[in-house]
């Protein structure tokens, strides 16, 4: 059983997605499905997902108990100097998979019911064989600068974010920035309670910094769909 709200198929959010490469479907799980969701997603395990000497690395909490205020400082400054350079991110990160919480399978199950995928396939053209999810957390200082999702060997087609903060402050930071090639900000979609945002994977984007008075974690559900 899909836990698809029923509106979420519309023609308008197809004919949106197909104009303009991105869409915001708003309430789009039945509610007390993302809640569910959201109460699992705040139970998980994050890993510190960052880029070190140019490299993507995930450091457990293991990891970061053994780390001295020497460590820390010397993270932080290689973090900022790339970051400085326009590649870098820091955010929690924890995979989902078969070991997961029982809930976020059936969010799967429902991303890949028949209705979804027909959803997909008749804006991209292309046909939708996998997808992944992964859940994130961000916490004051985190941000993702921008990039694209393009991979030709994962054969990636959309990224989806699916958003379980709730009353998130503009002022927080957090915001989903979407830019043209020069860096403009051509849309920016800041975190939204139970909404998904699709887009194709050649969209430049970026999650902008977490201010440290925002009062909560800024947590989502993303992935990608492949062909």
């Amino acid at each position: 059983m899909t836990m698809i709200s029923s509106h979420s198929l519309s023609q308008k959010y197809k004919n949106e997605l197909i104009t303009n490469g991105i869409v915001r479907i708003p309430d789009f799980l039945t509610a007390t499905f993302a809640s569910e969701l959201k109460t699992n997603v705040q139970g998980l395990s994050f890993n510190k997902a960052v880029v070190l000497n140019g490299k993507p690395v995930e450091l457990t909490k293991d990891i970061l108990k053994g780390f001295t205020k020497d460590d820390y400082q010397s993270m932080n400054n290689q973090i900022a100097l790339s970051a400085s350079q326009g590649v870098g991110f820091i955010y929690g990160r924890c995979n989902i998979n078969e070991d997961s919480p029982s809930v976020f399978g059936r969010l799967l199950e429902s991303l890949n019911s028949h209705s979804f995928i027909n959803f997909l396939e008749s804006t991209s053209n292309e046909k939708i064989k996998s997808l992944d999810c992964q859940a994130t957390e961000y916490r004051h200082g985190d941000f993702l600068t921008r990039h694209n999702d393009i991979s030709v060997i994962e054969k990636r087609i959309y990224a989806y974010a699916i958003s379980l903060s709730e009353y998130w402050h503009s002022d927080w930071g957090g915001a989903l920035h979407f830019l043209d090639k020069n860096g403009s900000i051509t849309n920016s979609l800041l975190p939204e309670y139970n909404s998904i945002t699709i887009f194709n994977v050649e969209k430049i984007h970026s999650v902008s910094y977490i201010t440290p008075f925002a009062q909560r974690p800024r947590y989502s559900l993303t992935g990608w769909f492949k062909g």
